[in-house]
């Protein structure tokens, strides 16, 4: 979801969770890909295969 570049708030509603809990599980992913913004999250896990790559890439 943050690929497609849901806010928080958009993401927790989907999920049926909490923001707090939304931001939690960002950080989590923050720490785990040595990342510190949704950009290189979303670049560094295409890299890692993770996620597919968008735009012909």
């Amino acid at each position: 979801m943050l690929a497609d570049a849901l806010t928080a708030s958009a993401i927790a509603r989907r999920l049926g969770i909490s923001v707090a809990t939304v931001h939690k599980h960002v950080e989590s992913l923050y720490r785990k890909l040595g990342t510190r913004d949704r950009v290189s999250t979303v670049l560094r896990a295409q890299e890692m295969g993770l996620l597919p790559r968008r735009g012909g890439r």
